[in-house]
């Protein structure tokens, strides 16, 4: 896995407290079972797995579809995916640092490129994050070309709703 790599050559920003009661996501690999109904669950969460082309096309058509409103709509999916995941964990007592860096290396592992933390400022809740290798934007500029906007609208909404759901 060449993510498995990039991502262990990230440098590690955050110290990590010493002993955490719950392992959030495995920061080694992912957990695949199916359940007692046969649903996919990854790290117990249940999902499917696709193709980056097929994700970039249902965009796509959903673009179509809102038209002026997609961009608002993708961004607010994305956002929402992600306090849902994170909604988890909410009471636990883990250290936001440390689940900041897990999430953004998780995304990593999963393919959606390499994160690299440029500021965390805890104090007016800004965070600037630069992405490297995003497969969503490789994948969309090999069926359309290159665009002057931001395509991986899905993406920055999961971020955003991660970042608020831990620090809001």
């Amino acid at each position: 896995f060449d993510y498995l790599k990039k991502r262990e050559s990230l440098p590690n920003l955050f110290k990590k407290e010493k002993q955490l009661e719950d392992k959030v996501i495995s920061k080694k690999k992912f957990i695949i079972d199916y359940d007692s109904n046969s649903q996919l669950n990854i790290n117990g969460i249940n999902g499917i797995i696709m193709a980056m082309d097929i994700f970039v096309l249902f965009c796509y058509s959903i673009r179509e579809v809102y038209k002026k409103d997609y961009p608002k709509k993708i961004y607010g999916l994305g956002f929402e995916q992600s306090k849902r995941i994170l909604s988890k964990f909410q009471n636990k007592k883990l250290n936001r640092k440390y689940l900041a860096e897990d999430f953004l290396n998780n995304l990593s592992l999963t393919g959606y490129g390499v994160f690299n933390i440029i500021n965390f400022d805890l104090k007016q809740n800004k965070f600037l994050i630069k992405i490297e290798d995003n497969s969503y934007a490789l994948q969309y500029k090999k069926l359309f070309g290159l665009t002057k906007n931001t395509q991986d609208l899905f993406l920055a909404g999961m971020i955003a709703g991660a970042f608020n759901q831990m620090y809001n």
